[in-house]
């Protein structure tokens, strides 16, 4: 496990104690007590995708295994947690081909559930939750709003097929895609700033993480960037032997 350190630029590893392989480009998010939800992924693109599921507390370096996934299936993404639930979207299954499945983890029953799929299958997702309604994004779809209590999908804007970087702040989305950034504020969606940091086609492999008023998130070309609420701009974080 790679830990980043945001107010000082650090970089540490430790090693963790678990029963399986994890693989790469897994569903993840971020749950209470700063414990790291970890699912799916890919050991080589000639294996098929495997199906452990871990919650991880970073401060102790324990992970503790949960029941396999439902699904083979690797880029889920970014998932979200809501009301001891956590959601995933979509991904991929084996030989790369994009998937509409979803499913959420029952941190209470520890059992997965079935839910509505994706509209359209897509892989390196994002989800992010605002108020009672889930905002998903996909390399290959636009933004839907998913609403638990009804298992449905609406379709908010469309999108051409690119890395989109999903995130919420209390009652606020914001949405970084191609040379824009967006802000999704009372069901509307507005163009609020240019992007000219954040390349198009790196993906998220960890989860946001806000701090002051600064929400950090590492891409898959290495780089973390840091994305200001007030100012509505993305920076380039350089970090210390990453």
């Amino acid at each position: 496990m790679v830990k980043l350190g945001v107010i000082d630029n650090s970089v540490s590893k430790v090693d963790l104690d678990i029963e399986d392989f994890l693989g790469i480009q897994p569903g993840f998010c971020r749950l209470p007590q700063r414990r790291v939800f970890y699912c799916g992924g890919l050991l080589s693109e000639f294996y098929r995708p495997i199906v452990s599921c871990y919650i991880i507390d970073p401060r102790e370096n324990i992970a503790q295994k949960y029941p396999d996934m439902p699904n083979r299936k690797y880029s889920a993404g970014l998932c979200t947690y809501q009301n001891n639930y956590i959601y995933v979207f979509g991904g991929a299954l084996i030989f790369g081909i994009f998937s509409s499945r979803s499913e959420r983890l029952n941190l209470e029953a520890r059992a997965w559930e079935s839910i509505a799929n994706l509209p359209k299958a897509s892989d390196y997702n994002s989800s992010a939750i605002i108020k009672d309604t889930i905002l998903v994004t996909g390399y290959r779809i636009g933004v839907f709003s998913y609403i638990p209590s009804t298992d449905t999908f609406q379709s908010l804007i469309s999108a051409t097929s690119g890395s989109k970087i999903l995130f919420s702040e209390e009652d606020s989305g914001f949405l970084i895609h191609g040379d824009c950034i967006f802000e999704y504020t009372n069901n509307l969606w507005e163009k609020v700033a240019k992007n000219d940091v954040v390349p198009n086609n790196p993906y998220l492999i960890s989860y946001p993480v806000k701090h002051g008023k600064w929400v950090y998130f590492l891409l898959s070309n290495n780089y973390l960037y840091k994305f200001d609420l007030f100012e509505k701009i993305v920076e380039k974080v350089i970090l210390n032997a990453f």
